[in-house]
């Protein structure tokens, strides 16, 4: 009798463990499962909420050391060509926010004597950082500011220029008459185009021959103020000839003596001039 009493003991004792594993088992499977729904809920969160770049810090980071590669590679370039010893080193750039509401914006400022980049537009800066994440927008932000490089270079060996000649000259105000603001813009520009020329492979990227032949977007750009249509070809196709026969002369006469033309005769009479001065 105990034995058959021990007997059935040992058997509901065994029972209880094999449930108690049993259910102790199906509450770890259970968690386990909980666990790993829980990991992708979070991980879908993430891929909702992430972006190409959450902060401005971020974009001056990723960017940086791409405009820094381009920089010695367009400098490195511009020596071989005009025989010169600028230094990477001594191009800077100042990070900024854009006073252009809608993008960044890469341009030289002439009064500093100054690379600048506004990454993003002051009025809405963590909306145009998510607006990177279309490829479209991201691939335009590259062109626009690591394709930019040889361009605005252009603008600083220009700014370079002024400063070791001590030129008198980017003193644009609103004292300025358009016609002396357009003077001054289409040498600017025409010159930086000349010089990214020398480096990069384009097809008529600024040089419309339609607009610019015998001037006829000077007269355009003073008719309608048209200024991003039509200042750079007429520069490119006011500057080529004078600066293809002397580039350092030319760019310092021009500099100093910027057209002042109400019509593109008086242009063309300008450009004339200058050549003619040209050793």
């Amino acid at each position: 009798m105990l034995k058959q009493t021990m007997i059935g003991v040992y058997l509901l004792t065994t029972l209880i463990s094999c449930t108690h594993n049993k259910s102790a088992e199906k509450s770890a499977l259970e968690i386990l499962a909980d666990t790993t729904n829980a990991k992708k809920e979070i991980i879908e969160e993430v891929k909702e909420s992430s972006h190409r770049f959450e902060t401005i810090d971020s974009l001056q980071r990723y960017i940086n050391p791409k405009l820094n590669s381009a920089i010695v590679k367009a400098i490195s370039e511009y020596n071989a060509i005009l025989r010169t010893n600028y230094s990477e080193e001594d191009v800077n750039i100042k990070y900024e926010l854009s006073d252009v509401p809608w993008r960044g914006e890469f341009y030289y400022d002439f009064g500093d004597f100054q690379l600048k980049l506004g990454l993003v537009p002051k009025a809405d800066s963590i909306g145009y950082l998510h607006q990177l994440d279309n490829e479209w927008e991201w691939e335009s932000y590259q062109n626009t500011t690591v394709g930019f490089i040889p361009h605005e270079l252009g603008h600083w060996i220009h700014g370079e220029i002024i400063k070791e000649k001590e030129l008198n000259f980017g003193n644009l105000d609103s004292t300025n008459t358009v016609i002396e603001i357009y003077g001054d813009r289409i040498i600017i520009e025409g010159i930086a185009i000349w010089l990214e020329n020398l480096i990069t492979e384009k097809d008529e990227l600024y040089f419309d021959k339609d607009l610019a032949l015998g001037f006829a977007g000077y007269d355009s750009l003073i008719a309608t103020g048209q200024e991003g249509r039509f200042v750079y070809s007429v520069g490119e196709y006011l500057v080529t000839p004078i600066l293809n026969k002397n580039f350092e002369q030319g760019v310092i006469l021009m500099t100093q003596n910027p057209p002042n033309c109400n019509n593109s005769e008086e242009l063309r009479e300008y450009q004339q001039d200058i050549y003619s001065k040209l050793d």
